[in-house]
């Protein structure tokens, strides 16, 4: 028994660094910390070997280093090869990106739809802070990027359609981002949706009055609509009576 002990001593492995004992699945160091403090200031096993002292010449897929003859040699021996037809059609079509999935517009628009699930961005701008701090003062409920037909995520929304957005001086002045806010602007508009944008530096220089026209708009929705429900009231009970 004793020696069966003192054999399994002799057989335990110890790390390089710290000399404790590893356990079964373990190599040489007992985590990437004292791996680290070990390998710290040593050069890598490979620095410095290049041409033929590397483990990697001479082979097709590397071809930095692949002499003049060898690639004659891979293109002597692809010489002569028939391609099938099918063959032909997967090289024309990966190179216009047909068998990228990336590229394929169906992943594409699966891509924006998952997208759209998420909150983005995932910190809010100065600007937007002081929009929400100054929409909770005024006991406004809203919402923090939510998705409105699958193709954006006001920074505040007002049920039932009001998107609101507080929009950089910098990156909103773009032209292509100019372009991108404006085809959003015209679906939601299309949809049935009220489109309130604010810039960076109206935000910051009188808040109030942004959140004054929010207001307004918020009290003439409701009114209108109280106006024509009772309007619709008084159709019907004048249907009725007739």
């Amino acid at each position: 028994m004793q020696e069966i002990k003192s054999f399994l001593k002799s057989s335990e492995k110890y790390c390089k660094t710290c000399n404790i004992s590893l356990k079964r699945k373990q190599n040489h160091f007992c985590s990437l910390k004292c791996k680290g403090i070990y390998q710290q200031g040593k050069p890598t096993w490979n620095k410095g070997i290049k041409g033929k002292e590397s483990h990697m010449y001479g082979r097709k897929h590397y071809r930095k280093y692949q002499t003049p003859e060898t690639r004659q040699k891979i293109s002597l021996s692809m010489k002569g090869i028939k391609k099938s037809e099918k063959h032909r059609i997967n090289i024309s079509n990966s190179k216009k990106g047909h068998l990228n999935p990336a590229k394929r517009e169906d992943v594409k628009e699966k891509i924006r739809k998952f997208r759209m699930t998420q909150k983005i961005p995932y910190v809010n701008t100065s600007i937007e802070i002081k929009l929400y701090n100054e929409l909770i003062g005024r006991n406004i409920i809203f919402h923090k990027h939510k998705s409105i037909l699958g193709i954006t995520q006001p920074d505040a929304f007002i049920e039932p359609n009001i998107c609101i957005y507080a929009d950089g001086d910098y990156w909103h002045n773009r032209e292509d981002i100019k372009q991108k806010d404006e085809r959003i602007n015209n679906k939601l508009t299309e949809g049935g949706y009220i489109v309130l944008r604010y810039w960076e530096h109206e935000i910051n220089a009188n808040i109030e009055s942004c959140i004054d026209e929010i207001e307004d708009l918020i009290i003439f929705k409701r009114t209108t609509q109280i106006y024509l429900q009772c309007m619709t009231i008084d159709l019907t009970a004048l249907a009725r009576s007739v």
